[in-house]
């Protein structure tokens, strides 16, 4: 399976042809102008006909049941995306989701569609900054650019190549000497003195002073040794000869090699890297210099893994901590701890281990880290590296500091890359959905935002119009059904369906500019707007209130041991800006007291700490309304999701006829097997063929003809 990323790069290859080689953006060919629809029947629309201008802001208004999202979703973007399906290979379309074709006569000129809708769920493990994508982008800086530490005694440990050691060694003083040798056990001697090493010097204990030795027969078999290659002198040795001296060192010593140099005692190299050792051999006191292929850290024999992303991430079994396997949590006795063994962090200790130049931190650090704070620990990163380097990564910190800033633009600077948008507030998440949307980059494509104003405070509105405006701005057709007055002037174009809701609406009752939509008296959203623009405030007087319920000490997230006194049998508001702590203190703090104080279920996490709450005996019972979607079947209506199914089945049941029939309840049920359900489809109304390589055709039940019923 590709990746999200990956396929947004296809779609944006396949539809649009990518960036020109001047780097302007492509626009729509000459031909297409607008998105044409005719005779479309989705839902409750009746045949409409419309031309929607490509390349504009386009907003569709009515009220609720009108067919705006019949419209914006189930015409525009299924068609769109259905489209795009079309283009993969049929043994590729098997594995995806079937997209019915929109009842329609004709849909012509219509991008691939991308939609954005505030109702969707979020992965369980997703965070901003996968969400973005720049958790993506962070991963690669840090495979490419890390520097890695031993877990053990936090040693910095370096990968080193024949070219870097000789580079190393050229730079000596004239003149002093050194060996190039490589690490072997004695066990393998035969091996070795067939290929003409002939001198070896043992790495457990320095060896007695006096002439060049030769490899002793009595050296034990699991004894280490330092086989040397070459003996050279600096100043007099040309770069060849000591490349392949390395070289071979390199090659038969298991991708290590060994280099002794010359010195005394009073002028030993300090290295951060290796600690410094010295050895005695031949007479003369010699500085242990150890190089290898790997990571490797010889003092604690730790190897360290291959930087590479995936070493970074906590949804990969590379890089997740072994004992909460990446969540960051574990289960104990039933209640939701931070793991000890990551500290919450998600990411083993070899990936904990791999920290950045600018600032010593590692990439778990920097998803705790504010996100205008990761902004500019980029650009300290990058100002930091050599010219080299800053080559191979440029495009990386450009688009790691582009999405970080779209983030802060959206006012989401504050939070950080690793937060769950589960604990998140509505507005936040409804604008790290948006984040996420803009992330794609996509040019001349189709943005269908469902109501982007929603759940936002006034002062957040205008910061996702003008990222809807630069979405629109960049090349790209934007469709939002809205609702806000601000975001409907802003609108190139206006389309409003009605007039009324169900089958009064899913007609076009205006179709073009905001000062026009004002003139037509046939619109209920133009009577609004004329309204709204006449109103003026009027402060309601509530009578005041003669009970209080009482909650102390309230502490989540950002909410800190305040206390709050909520007046009974008035209308009160909670208000604030998105993230405040609205949430935190009615969503998961009050609510679950009450539930707590009746004894009922509560499924709400997590939840809030408080010290004390007074007043509960004042009312009789808690319910807990918001907005999150309802849980839908492919056997869910409008009866079940109300409860009024049970009450109708029962009330048929007590028919004559029925009782004549001997029929009960169950025999009203689509869903009961030994029921009235049809055995055909099973009560669904429809059937299911398998296309084999093909996506699978439904087709209306022959037997019951969509009833669902015997």
């Amino acid at each position: 399976m590709q990746s999200s990323t990956g396929l947004n790069r296809k779609l944006a290859a396949c539809c649009y042809g990518g960036a020109s080689s001047n780097g302007v953006r492509p626009r729509y060919p000459r031909y297409m102008t607008h998105i044409e629809l005719r005779g479309v029947r989705v839902h409750n629309l009746k045949e409409i006909n419309l031309r929607l201008p490509l390349g504009k802001l386009i907003a569709i208004t009515g009220v609720s049941g009108a067919g705006k999202s019949s419209l914006a979703f189930d015409t525009l973007v299924a068609e769109g995306q259905r489209r795009y399906i079309e283009t993969f290979a049929p043994s590729a379309r098997q594995f995806l989701e079937r997209i019915e074709r929109p009842d329609a006569e004709g849909i012509e000129h219509l991008p691939a569609a991308v939609a954005f809708r505030a109702d969707e769920s979020f992965p369980s493990r997703a965070t901003l900054g996968t969400l973005t994508e720049t958790d993506d982008l962070l991963r690669m800086l840090f495979a490419r650019l890390g520097q890695t530490f031993c877990p053990q005694c936090a040693a910095l440990l370096t990968a080193r190549t024949p070219d870097d050691v000789c580079h190393e060694l050229l730079s000596l003083p004239e003149g002093r000497r050194f060996v190039v040798a490589f690490p072997a056990k004695a066990s393998s001697r035969e091996s070795w003195q067939q290929l003409g090493f002939v001198r070896a010097i043992t790495a457990s204990a320095p060896a007695a002073k006096g002439p060049q030795q030769q490899v002793a027969d009595r050296s034990d078999a699991n004894t280490l040794l330092w086989v040397v290659v070459d003996r050279l002198i600096a100043g007099k040795t040309d770069a060849a000869r000591l490349l392949e001296s390395v070289g071979q060192a390199f090659l038969h010593g298991s991708e290590q090699c060994v280099v002794l140099l010359e010195t005394t005692a009073d002028s030993v190299t300090k290295n951060a890297e290796q600690p410094a050792r010295t050895v005695e051999w031949d007479g003369r006191l010699w500085e242990l210099l150890r190089y290898s292929r790997e990571r490797t850290c010889f003092g604690c024999g730790v190897e360290f893994p291959l930087l590479e992303p995936d070493l970074f991430n906590f949804d990969s079994p590379i890089g997740a901590c072994e004992q909460c396997c990446g969540s960051g949590t574990i289960e104990a006795q039933r209640a939701t701890k931070v793991c000890a063994a990551c500290d919450g962090l998600r990411l083993n200790s070899f990936a904990n281990c791999v920290r950045e130049a600018a600032t010593g931190k590692n990439i778990a650090m920097w998803r705790q880290t504010p996100i205008n704070d990761v902004s500019e620990f980029l650009r300290q990163w990058e100002n930091g590296l050599s010219e080299v380097d800053r080559g191979f990564v440029a495009n990386l910190f450009t688009e790691a500091v582009s999405r970080l800033r779209v983030l802060i633009e959206l006012g989401l600077g504050y939070l950080t890359l690793g937060r769950s948008p589960q604990s998140l507030s509505r507005g936040e998440r409804q604008r790290a959905r948006f984040a996420a949307l803009m992330a794609k980059r996509l040019d001349n494509a189709l943005y269908v935002l469902d109501e982007p104003s929603s759940g936002l405070h006034h002062a957040e509105q205008q910061r996702v119009l003008q990222a809807i405006q630069r979405l629109q701005q960049a090349g790209n057709t934007v469709v939002m059904i809205e609702h806000l007055q601000s975001f409907i002037n802003a609108a190139d174009e206006v389309i409003d369906l009605g007039p009324g809701a169900g089958r009064d609406g899913g007609r076009v009752v205006f179709q073009g500019s905001v000062a026009e939509l004002s003139l037509c008296a046939e619109s209920l959203t133009a009577e609004y707007l004329r309204r709204h623009d006449q109103q003026t405030s009027e402060l309601v007087t509530a009578p005041p209130p003669s009970h209080w319920l009482k909650l102390s000490g309230v502490r989540l997230h950002n909410v800190r041991g305040i206390d709050v006194e909520f007046p009974l049998g008035v209308l009160c508001a909670v208000t604030g800006v998105s993230g405040a702590g609205k949430s935190s203190l009615i969503e998961q703090t009050l609510y679950p007291a009450l539930c707590q104080q009746f004894k009922v279920p509560c499924a709400i996490e997590p939840v809030g700490e408080f010290s004390g709450l007074t007043g509960a005996h004042l009312i009789d019972a808690v319910v807990f309304v918001d907005s999150a979607p309802m849980r839908r079947s492919s056997r869910t209506n409008a009866a079940t999701v109300l409860s009024l199914y049970g009450e109708l089945r029962r009330l048929f049941a007590e028919t004559t006829e029925a009782k004549v029939k001997n029929f009960s309840a169950r025999h009203f049920s689509f869903n009961s097997a030994d029921g009235g359900r049809c055995p055909r489809c099973r009560g669904l109304g429809s059937i299911e063929i398998d296309m084999q390589f093909l996506a699978n055709l439904s087709v209306t039940c022959p037997e019951c003809h969509g009833s669902r019923f015997q």
